[in-house]
């Protein structure tokens, strides 16, 4: 038995070290491609376009199987996702105007602040699931460490769900802002 729980303990934490370590390697990895480009005076509106599509890719990648294992909300999710499509449009919109809307520093902290989210909830999740699989149900425990692993469990999830509606309010007033900030467009638009 402990070495099927050794074999599963270090599958779970190789499993989740690599989608985490894949998610930061995408991210900054795309931030020191950018970084570079604006050094060398290389930026084309293909990648002013292309990169913030890029991160929503990543972003829907990570939230997708979040929400299918249920640890994020459905609605929260749709929410989020209906954001990056809506201001996909708004460049799409503004890119037939001729004008390119680069990503602003706001949403480039959201998009860092929501993959640090995703990961932050992997990691709970795995610590949650390796707990719970090495000490089996609480009623076998001592009471003393019962009562702890409980409260342990309970700040673990009240840090998941601060999280979680952190990223939503994050995510809505980066939207609204997109929006505000590029009412012209609708004006010329709708003449």
């Amino acid at each position: 038995m402990s070495f099927l729980f050794l074999v599963f303990f270090i599958t779970l934490i190789y499993i989740l070290l690599l989608s985490s370590g894949y998610i930061y390697h995408q991210r900054h990895y795309r931030s020191l491609d950018g970084h570079i480009a604006r050094q060398q005076k290389t930026v084309s509106d293909f990648g002013k376009l292309m990169d913030p599509l890029a991160d929503k890719v990543l972003l829907c990648c990570g939230l997708l199987p979040l929400v299918e294992r249920r640890l994020f909300p459905v609605w929260i999710a749709v929410v989020i996702i209906t954001r990056e499509f809506a201001v996909s449009g708004l460049r799409t919109l503004a890119a037939k105007e001729g004008k390119i809307i680069e990503a602003n520093l706001q949403g480039k902290y959201k998009t860092t602040f929501q993959l640090s989210v995703i990961i932050s909830i992997l990691v709970i999740h795995g610590y949650h699931r390796t707990l719970t699989y090495f000490w089996g149900s609480l009623e076998q425990m001592s009471p003393l460490f019962s009562v702890w692993l409980t409260k342990l469990f309970w700040w673990l999830e009240l840090e998941k769900q601060f999280l979680i509606w952190s990223t939503l309010a994050i995510t809505i007033f980066s939207g609204i802002d997109y929006f505000r900030r590029n009412l012209n467009l609708f004006q010329r638009s709708a003449t």
